[in-house]
């Protein structure tokens, strides 16, 4: 548990890193291009040491999905920033906890080695009880920003499925090194990003929100790799738990109690896994 335990704490702390540098009007099309480029550029001091090839790693199937994964991960970025910078971290937050459930769902389709129903059902549940959070007066409620979200929510359930397939024969640093790689490509392409109009100080902290962004994917794809999607799924819901707890106690925004309880379904999820596991 404490790989992916690790990840949701260094994604929670990343994520309100980058809400608060949305609200200083960073447009979201800059933040996320020169994020990436950014991104990209710090992973390259650390690819001497650990980027890993083998002729395996490049067969023409991996290379179509490492570029798959890539397109996936450039919408994934824009419609997620895009949302984000719309919503407060409760509303964005609550939105991005609906992807275990499409995760685990696909997951458990396509993969046979995916269906331990002591994961699978907890899981299952925990997805469920996020998604009636959302439900009032018998419609689920969604803002423009929530739309955003939700469509990056289907992209990284997608992207979760070939990234299992690519780990196979890829290790976690050397496919999140070429995916970066290829989505900063062509989000500078595509935005043409501004520089200029970063402040020193913006890019400082960009650069402290990279970091805690590197360390997330890299123990999620490790994770993925070691103990499978719908468990490292699981685990990760205590991501937007975290935030949404920060923002709740410290940035004082409003918690339904409906979501409050969608929470407390979704620890005592983890807790039962644990406890059917022997983790």
């Amino acid at each position: 548990m404490i790989i992916p335990f690790i990840a949701a704490i260094s994604g929670a702390v990343g994520l309100v890193f980058s809400k608060h540098l949305l609200s200083e009007k960073i447009d979201y099309r800059l933040f996320a291009s020169f994020a990436m480029l950014q991104l990209f550029i710090i992973m390259l001091f650390l690819s001497p040491i650990m980027f890993e090839a083998s002729p395996e790693m490049f067969t023409t199937t991996n290379i179509y999905l490492l570029v798959i994964t890539a397109v996936l991960a450039t919408a994934y970025n824009i419609f997620f920033y895009h949302g984000l910078s719309e919503d407060t971290l409760v509303d964005a937050e609550s939105i991005i906890m609906i992807s275990p459930l499409m995760t685990t769902i696909l997951a458990a389709l396509f993969f046979i080695d995916e269906r331990n129903l002591y994961i699978f059902i907890p899981a299952m549940v925990a997805g469920s009880a996020l998604l009636l959070s959302h439900i009032k007066k018998h419609h689920l409620i969604f803002s423009r920003g929530d739309e955003y979200l939700l469509l990056a929510v289907v992209f990284l359930a997608i992207e979760a499925l070939l990234l299992k397939v690519l780990l196979r024969t890829f290790m976690p640093f050397s496919v999140y090194f070429l995916r970066v790689g290829i989505v900063a490509a062509i989000l500078w392409l595509v935005v043409r990003p501004n520089i200029a109009r970063l402040s020193y100080k913006q890019i400082v902290k960009m650069g402290i929100f990279n970091i805690f962004v590197m360390v997330q994917f890299l123990l999620t794809y490790a994770s993925y790799k070691i103990h499978g999607v719908v468990y490292t799924t699981l685990i990760l819901i205590l991501l937007p738990v975290f935030v949404i707890s920060w923002a709740f106690i410290v940035e004082k925004e409003r918690l339904e109690l409906r979501k409050f309880i969608a929470i407390a379904v979704i620890l005592l999820s983890i807790i039962a896994v644990q406890l059917l596991l022997g983790r």
